[in-house]
């Protein structure tokens, strides 16, 4: 009601009495009131960080007060959502300024819209004038209109399809223009269509990037549960995909609620229905699942259904799914999307060698091939980095989804893939498993194949039971010379101290030993330095902070065995 808004780097920013829709609030830029469709929106001279000139255009905030006068009646809340969407009306003509240059933006707007006019529904005619009504779903028309004639295609048809898709099937279902017998089965077909061909029959999806596993689930799953109660339901294989996707999720959720932070990840939400302080979106997407398909170990690692669950399902259904129905097992093997899982003495161990993401620009994949997360006793210890950039920043942007960034190696300072652009990778490397066990992983990738002399690099990661211990061991396959880099990068909270050959690193009171080969001839700790970049996480997007980084160095000849121990302790 005052608002003051954050997300990314804001924190409580006043927006003023008045909200300034074509606006960027970090930079304080004002952005071009020209053509949408044909605005470069990329360009920050003009259009500011278009991330957080977006963002509050999505209008997630709308939902919260709308489920605030669902529950209370306070016309207040109501009365702020209309004054705020026919600003917003007012100040974004159709087809001009940045909120017409994207049609997934407009789709997410339009999804959050029809959440908002089902909770005023009771409220139209008395607190919400009718002909403001009219308004705003001739806004929605326009919006459906944009969406149908730009939907994404070729090297761009990626989770940006699937919520368009979505957005339309949402407001075509949600308001029944005359267009809806058209726009209706389109969006349905695309949805079927994409929901099986951007996911691995493992469920993994094909950007290889873990933040947009729980976007592009919501895309798919809130039309699913519309379309059920309007007689247009989906198929059977679209929905055990969703099963299948909440699977991958659940494996990969650790303790305390979190995932890896593989590939891209711009904290992107279709519609908030609970609070990020309650429960995290990928436990949330767990305890939605854990209702819907009715499975009990999902419900165990969900800790109970969340207000999502309760906003999608019913209050009967969510408190139901507290009720073991289908035990199942936790899978550790995704071999289409190429992510294994190693545990043992308390610790999980998380192995990526899959695909650098999806179709010819990969946008949102990681040069991260044969590198491992770890936590242990639900702290996490070696982690991915994260994000942090996307549009702005080109040297962060670069640097985070670099091999360099991840827990794997790196020869002669490249990244195993080459990065062509911000969304782009103009050579990519590829990935062979080769070996697996119940305690090891073995695997190599040929992105170096393209240096002068060419190498493979090769790593099995073990178990050894008896050492309660993870072994690392690299292999380097080729002739010439390289210099070789182990890169170990740490949570946040982590203390890092060299003793005895190895380094000790706490956090939270528990602690692991890691022990780099004996051949290394040149190692440190490297935190929060900028030339070159070493030593960053990223919690979210445009946030980052300093993070102990161990590298390791080595000169070889032709070719080399580097083994690496992590005790447990």
């Amino acid at each position: 009601m005052a608002h003051r808004f954050t997300f990314f780097a804001l924190e409580e920013k006043d927006f003023g009495p008045t909200i300034r829709w074509n606006y960027d609030y970090s930079t304080e830029k004002q952005t071009p009131m020209e053509f949408g469709p044909t605005l470069n929106y990329r360009n920050a001279e003009r259009c500011g960080d278009i991330k957080y000139a977006w963002e509050h255009n999505r209008h997630h905030h709308l939902v919260e007060l709308a489920k605030a006068w669902y529950l209370t009646g306070v016309d207040a809340y109501a009365r702020e959502i209309v004054q705020q969407v026919d600003s917003w009306i007012d100040s974004c003509p159709f087809l001009y300024g940045i909120n017409w240059t994207s049609p997934l933006e407009s789709a997410i707007r339009v999804i959050n819209w029809c959440f908002c006019l089902a909770y005023l529904e009771q409220g139209i005619g008395t607190v919400v004038d009718r002909l403001f009504v009219k308004k705003w779903v001739a806004s929605i028309h326009e919006h459906l209109t944009f969406i149908s004639r730009n939907l994404s295609s070729h090297s761009s048809a990626n989770n940006h399809l699937i919520g368009e898709a979505s957005g339309l099937f949402i407001g075509a279902v949600s308001c029944r223009f005359p267009e809806s017998g058209r726009w209706i089965p389109r969006s349905r077909q695309i949805l079927e269509r994409e929901a099986l061909l951007q996911h691995w029959p493992d469920g993994v999806n094909k950007e290889q990037a873990l933040g947009y596993q729980a976007f592009v689930f919501d895309f798919l799953l809130l039309p699913g549960l519309l379309g059920r109660r309007n007689a247009i339901d989906f198929s059977d294989a679209y929905w055990s995909n969703l099963e299948r996707m909440a699977e991958f999720v659940h494996a990969l959720t650790d303790e305390r609620g979190d995932v890896p932070q593989f590939g891209d990840d711009d904290e992107g939400y279709v519609v908030r229905l609970s609070h990020e302080s309650d429960v995290c979106r990928f436990r949330s997407l767990v305890a939605t699942s854990a209702v819907l398909f009715g499975r009990g170990d999902f419900a165990a690692k969900a800790r109970g259904p969340d207000e999502k669950t309760f906003w999608l399902l019913g209050r009967a259904e969510a408190e139901a799914s507290q009720t073991d129905r289908r035990p199942g097992g936790e899978a550790k093997d995704f071999p289409h999307g190429g992510y294994y899982i190693l545990s043992g003495g308390g610790a999980r161990m998380i192995f990526d060698c899959g695909p650098l993401g999806y179709l010819s620009l990969a946008a949102h994949g990681h040069a991260d091939a044969l590198s491992i997360v770890l936590s242990y006793k639900g702290r996490p210890f070696l982690v991915d980095p994260g994000t942090y950039a996307y549009h702005t920043r080109r040297e962060w942007r670069d640097y985070f989804r670099g091999t360099s960034a991840h827990n794997t190696l790196v020869l002669n300072g490249e990244d195993q893939s080459l990065i062509g652009g911000n969304f782009m990778w103009s050579r990519k490397a590829r990935c062979t498993l080769l070996h697996r066990s119940d305690r090891s992983v073995r695997a190599s990738h040929d992105g170096y194949s393209r240096l002068r002399p060419p190498a493979l690099h090769e790593r099995e990661v073990s178990f050894l039971a008896e050492e309660n211990a993870f072994q690392v061991k690299d292999v380097v396959k080729g002739t010439g010379g390289h210099r070789v880099e182990q890169l170990y990068h740490f949570a946040p909270d982590c203390a890092c101290v060299e003793e005895n050959g190895g380094y000790l690193i706490t956090n939270g009171g528990e602690r692991i030993r890691l022990v780099p080969d004996r051949q290394i001839s040149t190692r440190g700790i490297h935190m929060g330095e900028t030339d070159p970049i070493r030593g960053w996480y990223s919690p979210g997007f445009d946030r980052k902070s300093p993070s102990p980084t161990l590298r390791c160095t080595l000169d070889i000849a032709g070719g080399a065995e580097l083994t690496t121990m992590i005790y447990l302790l």
